[in-house]
């Protein structure tokens, strides 16, 4: 058995869910966090760490992900480097996040 489920997007203030016959539609609404198609967020330091945001992977630095407006948990890992992680809010403007972090201590 399975179910089958609409989500359907929008940029609106509010969220509803619906039932409908025999399929359940969830209608999620939000202005912010959505990712824009337009600006994005670069991560530029510490050069050759993996980046990973909100637990997710993006890539090596330098490097850049859709922008998504919002408080956001970046780690960065390195081999033979500590861990470090940094909190950042993202604006919801019309441009181009950039970070540059410290580099990373060896261990």
């Amino acid at each position: 058995a399975y179910m089958s489920k609409t989500i359907d997007i929008t940029n609106q203030s509010e969220t509803k869910s619906t039932t409908e016959t025999g399929e359940e539609k969830i209608t999620a609404t939000k202005t912010t966090g959505a990712a824009s198609s337009t600006y994005k967020t670069y991560i530029k330091a510490p050069e050759g760490a993996q980046v990973y945001m909100d637990g997710s992977l993006i890539g090596t630095a330098p490097v850049s992900t859709p922008k998504v407006a919002g408080t956001h948990v970046i780690t960065f890992t390195k081999s033979g480097c500590e861990n470090k992680t940094y909190t950042v809010d993202i604006d919801d403007d019309n441009a181009d996040a950039t970070f540059s972090f410290p580099a990373m201590l060896e261990n």
